[in-house]
């Protein structure tokens, strides 16, 4: 887990400040290499997590799980969810239009974590991704990967070539052709040359950036990509302001050049989540008094080596050390083959995200309507007419029709009685109990789940379609 959100915190905030290094400076930063080899180490630790156990006393309570009677270090767990120190290794080789791509990219980790004062371990591991990519040949397109899984001893591999239709591939190769694909590219870099600045050094250039320049021009960013998605060229109605992503010491980043190319970049970002600023700031409510601030100091360096000159080298497999997926491949086209002829509702699952989640007698109570308009989607119709509520579809099993009157425990499907607990209605909002969807409609209750930084529930049913 920690290992995933290092690599996707590190992997945003290094092409974030790579892109913003570009802007006013010479041109040929702008021009990211087609052919190269580079080697990048990352490490991300925590620098303070007296926010992370205040908030969670607050939560669990100080005679809960913070407190001396519980053995756990959670503290320590939740810290090591966001420590990692890994290094990667790169080849790559792209023509101009992406119709060819060869890359190969490998990752060593050393995750550490801590339990208790009795238990604490390290763990190393590696992993790979090789990927061979030629959509040139428009009727025999090539798409094949090599996957390297910590948990396999084996390699995982697949040849998609076979499995991509010609609308997927026509859809793929115009998407980097398209005027509006153009017109945003440019209108980024834009934004980036007229915004942000370089300090020239003796071998290249440094670039800072502080919480209230990040927040502005991803704000800027963000109106730009939704207005070339919608046509609307007014202020975006979505806001980066108010929130806290950066601590005092910002980005900075520096980057080596050599013969007019990166040959080796270095980014220093002190990350401050104000997960409190984040929830307010999209109009949510923050019931605790602690921030829940996670303070992360961030290290990215690369080597770039080389360019023009990398020839992409790719483990040698065979039966016996490796598995082909190509069996599920053909196995997922057939179900979703089997779906497109022959689907009928309701769906696999059913979900209903909600602000309370009544529990009476022991029993869970769920939200109706959107129970119903999440499983059957618009081949449910629900009217409520003064507490009586019947809901009509062809695809409910056994049944075409379903009603139910606030206030009572009796439900009917097609005139057949059904005691399934009390109907309440919470805010406007009619809850049943879950009993109507697993004893009535047969189906299972497999999650509830209760958000608690934003203070939401979630429940999903499991539909037992097949």
């Amino acid at each position: 887990m920690k290992r995933i959100t290092a690599i996707l915190i590190s992997t945003m905030f290094f092409m974030t400040t790579v892109a913003f290094a570009n802007a006013k400076i010479p041109e040929e930063l702008m021009k990211y290499p087609q052919n190269f080899t580079a080697a990048y180490s990352v490490s991300m630790v925590i620098d303070d997590n007296s926010d992370i156990r205040a908030l969670l006393d607050e939560i669990v309570g100080t005679d809960g799980l913070m407190s001396g009677t519980v053995a756990t270090d959670f503290v320590s767990l939740i810290s090591a969810m966001f420590e990692y120190d890994g290094k990667m290794y790169l080849q790559a080789d792209m023509d101009s239009d992406f119709k060819k791509i060869k890359f190969s990219l490998t990752n060593s980790s050393t995750l550490s974590s801590v339990v208790s004062s009795n238990l604490n371990y390290t763990v190393n591991s590696n992993a790979g991704i090789w990927l061979d990519m030629d959509f040139s040949d428009e009727v025999n397109p090539k798409l094949d990967m090599i996957l390297q899984s910590p948990t396999a001893d084996k390699y995982y591999c697949i040849n998609a070539g076979n499995y991509i239709s010609q609308e997927d591939l026509n859809l793929f190769m115009e998407s980097f052709n398209t005027e509006e694909f153009k017109n945003l590219y440019d209108n980024i870099l834009h934004i980036f040359y007229e915004n942000i600045y370089a300090e020239q050094t003796k071998n290249g250039y440094k670039i800072s950036m502080d919480n209230e320049e990040f927040v502005k021009y991803a704000d800027e960013i963000l109106a730009c990509v939704l207005s070339s998605q919608t046509g609307d060229v007014q202020a975006s109605p979505l806001s980066f302001e108010g929130m806290n992503f950066l601590g005092k010491d910002g980005i900075q980043a520096e980057y080596r050049l050599k013969g007019g190319k990166v040959v080796y970049a270095e980014v220093n970002t002190d990350i401050s989540l104000d997960i409190s600023s984040i929830v307010k700031a999209i109009g949510g409510d923050w019931p605790y008094n602690a921030s829940g601030k996670i303070n992360v100091k961030l290290t990215e360096k690369a080597d770039y080596t080389k360019i023009g000159q990398t020839v992409v080298a790719y483990p040698v497999v065979n039966e016996g050390n490796s598995i082909s997926l190509n069996s599920l491949i053909e196995n997922r086209m057939q179900l979703d083959n089997y779906e497109s002829n022959t689907f009928e509702y309701p769906y696999w699952s059913a979900s209903a995200y909600c602000d309370t989640l009544p529990v009476v007698d022991g029993e869970f109570y769920v939200p109706l309507r959107a129970i119903l308009e999440d499983g059957y989607d618009e081949s449910v119709a629900i009217d409520y007419n003064n507490g009586v509520i019947t809901a009509t579809s062809e695809y409910f099993a056994g049944f075409k029709t379903l009603a139910l009157t606030v206030g009572t425990d009796k439900v009917y499907t097609d005139a057949v009685e059904h005691t399934v607990g009390d109907i309440i209605l919470v805010d406007g909002v009619t809850y049943v109990n879950a009993s109507l969807f697993t004893d009535v409609f047969g189906w299972e209750l497999t999650d509830v789940t209760h958000e608690l930084i934003s203070n939401t529930y979630s429940v999903t049913f499991d539909t037992n379609k097949y």
